[in-house]
């Protein structure tokens, strides 16, 4: 009986030590699994920040490109340029409320008063359009930024003439129909 004994201990050592071994396996798998779920947890961080600085990079990029006052800083006859062919082009695409001048037709009259034309009332202004006092208000915005422009470029080519250089091209924007922009600070 003591055979039958000893073989269920060594049964049961052999027991625990298959559990033991299977315990410390399972515990290598966990460790193991564990530090590829926190390699992907981390790389996972990492790709969300590079993201998040990819995207403020590109909020900070679209933000200089709009912003107005780097835009002159950087390009400023560019800027100019823009602001004329965009006067030009509200100027070509607006209704004129000018009446057009009156012009005698060539030849004889042909309305029986002895070859004197009978002159004709000049043609009657369009009325404005819908979007008329916007189209006005561009205007004399990009005139008065023009204007602004070119006042500060000569004040900062000429100095001391800056005061008189201010109230003429002021007076200048205004007879223009331009909104007079106040000088930049420097």
């Amino acid at each position: 009986m003591d055979a039958v004994h000893n073989g269920a201990g060594q049964d049961s050592a052999e027991m625990r030590q298959g559990i033991d071994d299977t315990r410390a396996s399972m515990a290598d798998k966990l460790e193991a699994l564990e530090n590829r779920v926190m390699g992907t947890v981390q790389s996972a961080q990492e790709t969300v920040q590079d993201s998040i600085q990819s995207a403020k990079d590109t909020v900070a990029s679209v933000k200089r490109t709009f912003d107005i006052n780097h835009q002159v800083q950087e390009r400023p006859w560019t800027m100019v340029g823009g602001c004329f062919l965009a006067g030009l082009a509200l100027g070509y695409l607006a209704p004129t409320r000018r009446p057009r001048p009156f012009h005698a037709p060539a030849g004889p009259a042909q309305n029986g008063h002895n070859g004197t034309a009978v002159p004709t009332p000049p043609a009657q202004a369009e009325p404005p359009g819908p979007f008329q006092e916007e189209i006005d208000m561009a205007k004399g915005i990009a005139i008065g930024f023009v204007m602004g422009l070119v006042r500060d470029s000569i004040k900062e080519s000429v100095p001391q003439l800056a005061p008189n250089i201010d109230q003429l091209m002021n007076g200048l924007t205004s007879k223009l129909g331009g909104a007079t922009i106040p000088p930049r600070s420097s």
